[in-house]
């Protein structure tokens, strides 16, 4: 960052990263609460603008932790192997304590036999970040996210030391590019396996969507420039994200096209969320206004950046608080009163417990990460 950036007049524009993932978990809670909901009440109909895509949410989830994430490696903090160790430390309190705690409460008050199962080896992938998803378990569903990122957030460090540093830059954006088409190749060669179990979940299959916007660092950090592709994506970039998300809504609702939705739509958001990284790059450096209550009625899209800052925690809990709605509410309630008070409580509380969660877990562990990041 040049002394311009760093003397310049903060701003009250938003993170767009913290609003990027803030949508991305929108998605995600607005279908798993028609599928949640609708367990209790099946002949409930829901309004189609629920059926928000989960996956494609995912997709780019994973895109941008691998942007976020080559930040600290292209721009050489994290060059010798002590960085690195650091950076796992660091990289372990953003994430493990909260994680712990959410599988303490599962297995205390949700499905505590469910743990026993296979003879305790389920509880140990779930201690150690291996767990895919498979079996299934009520409760812990949304814990095959962290361990992909945790996997990823252990080999990333090794590709980039080993293989990604010594690529000249002039060969970085081949590298680019041959990243994304290997992601759409895989996919589109391996139509014929279990697609949640060997490509939704499965952390090498994801290695696209992680690793292309990691190596997208090489461009962005050493191109601070605007010009006039740059600006004109800024316009373009929200009307495709938008877009792609309705289309994969439609075919979430329809049930019907379901191939592009699994083997070419990650791609086209890796795509787009590519764009956004190199377009936007310069514009979110800048400072910015604290995020309050009054910055935040200045400008709403503000509110996004505050949920995605508490959107860990909102993510893990979710699905357990949406499982815990049809119980509180009155028997006899109608089936639009049941969706509006299903989705709206469920949201709130989501939100409500994981702002608790982040003041008193990730706020505490941040200042933790922060002192441990000043003694290096």
């Amino acid at each position: 960052m040049t002394q311009t950036d760093l003397t310049y007049t903060p701003s009250n524009k938003a993170d767009l990263w913290y609003v990027l993932r803030g949508i991305a978990i929108l998605c995600v809670f607005c279908l798993h609460s028609v599928i949640v909901l609708r367990t209790a009440m099946p002949q409930v109909q829901f309004p189609g603008f629920l059926f928000l895509p989960a996956w494609a949410a995912m997709w780019m989830l994973f895109a941008l932790s691998g942007y976020l994430l080559g930040r600290k490696f292209y721009s050489h903090q994290c060059d010798s192997w002590r960085d690195i160790g650091i950076f796992w430390k660091n990289r372990a309190l953003r994430i493990l304590p909260s994680y712990y705690i959410f599988l303490l409460l599962v297995f205390l008050f949700v499905a505590p036999a469910a743990f026993l199962q296979e003879k305790g080896l389920f509880a140990l992938r779930l201690l150690t970040c291996t767990y895919n998803g498979i079996p299934g378990l009520e409760g812990v569903g949304a814990t095959w996210f962290v361990s992909v990122i945790i996997q990823l957030y252990l080999v990333a460090p090794l590709i980039y030391k080993f293989l990604l540093k010594k690529c000249p830059l002039k060969y970085s954006w081949i590298l680019f590019w041959g990243v994304v088409l290997a992601g759409l190749v895989f996919r589109l060669c391996s139509q014929k396996v279990d697609y949640y179990r060997w490509i939704y979940t499965f952390s090498p299959a994801n290695w696209d969507l992680f690793f292309a916007p990691f190596v997208l660092n090489a461009f962005v950090h050493v191109d601070s420039s605007d010009n006039k592709l740059k600006k004109f994506l800024r316009y373009l970039l929200p009307i495709l994200l938008c877009a792609s998300i309705g289309i994969c809504a439609f075919i979430v609702y329809k049930e019907k096209y379901w191939w592009y939705y699994q083997y070419i739509f990650p791609t086209v958001f890796l795509v787009i969320m590519s764009g956004f990284i190199y377009s936007y790059n310069r514009q979110t450096n800048k400072r910015r206004l604290p995020l309050s209550i009054i910055n935040m009625c200045k400008n709403p899209l503000r509110l996004l950046e505050g949920f995605g800052m508490v959107s860990f925690s909102f993510y893990l809990y979710h699905s357990n608080i949406l499982g815990v709605m049809p119980k509180i509410l009155p028997a006899g309630i109608s089936d639009g009163w049941y969706v509006f008070w299903g989705v709206t409580g469920g949201f709130v509380l989501s939100l409500l417990w994981g702002c608790i969660m982040w003041l008193f877990v990730e706020k505490t562990c941040d200042s933790i990460r922060y002192r441990l990041t000043q003694s290096k």
